[in-house]
């Protein structure tokens, strides 16, 4: 049923967790992936499988985090595995338990090590209400006194200071304006340019009444030969 049913439905009965809505879309995935894999929802069998053959198996499946993965091994397959969540991440970072670097991997390395099989179950559930209570309100009363009793400071893994930001914005101005003179330097060549077009024009001017006085030249030879063939028609008479 719950594998056919709507998204918003789930949410509905997931709406204690951070997101309801992305929870309810991995349920239906593990679910349908599991479907198609087996045939069935059954995964009885893998509990007299070797673990980490069935925890390849469950890692294949559409959807699987690490903390569906770490549930399902813990309560399913009675191994010893304590989910972590990306909530249960931000406290274990704050509590300095994990290294920003494992954080961003989603790795929680030591920590079944640390917790005997016998309490993992509890802890990891105490550990999971917390990373609500966390991720709800993190500047409540109760959670202040948890965290501080643990040792861990909110604000500095949770919140980061946007000041740097700041210089870098300085230096993109400082940048602009060092090369905007660049632009403006082929400026004074194309005032050259300009002020040679008219000298062009002058040449053209000038030798205008040069080709004026060759055809007057032309006219005064053809009225030379004009006048010339008149007196010769003259001598006879």
């Amino acid at each position: 049923e719950i594998r056919v049913t709507t998204i918003t439905e789930l949410g509905e009965s997931l709406h204690n967790l951070p997101d309801p809505a992305a929870a309810a879309v991995r349920i239906k995935q593990n679910l349908q992936s599991l479907f198609e894999t087996r045939f069935s929802f059954d995964i009885d069998d893998m509990v007299k499988m070797n673990q980490g053959k069935a925890v390849q198996e469950l890692e294949a499946l559409a959807g699987m985090t690490k903390f569906v993965l770490g549930y399902t091994t813990q309560v399913a397959l009675g191994g010893h595995s304590i989910p972590v969540s990306k909530s249960i991440q931000k406290i274990l970072l704050a509590t300095e338990i994990i290294s920003e670097a494992e954080a961003a991997k989603g790795l929680a390395p030591g920590l079944e090590r640390t917790v005997p099989k016998t309490k993992g179950y509890a802890f990891g559930s105490c550990l999971h209400q917390l990373a609500l209570d966390f991720a709800e309100s993190p500047g409540s009363k109760n959670v202040q006194a948890i965290m501080k009793e643990a040792g861990a400071t909110i604000a500095k893994p949770v919140r980061k200071s946007p000041a740097k930001k700041a210089p870098a914005k300085k230096a993109a101005t400082k940048k602009a304006a060092a090369e905007k003179p660049k632009s403006e330097k082929p400026l004074p060549a194309k005032k050259k340019a300009a002020s040679k077009k008219p000298e062009s024009t002058k040449k053209t001017e000038k030798k205008a009444p040069a080709k004026k006085a060759a055809t007057s030249k032309k006219a005064a030879t053809k009225k030379a030969a004009s006048s010339k063939k008149a007196s010769t028609k003259k001598k006879p008479r």
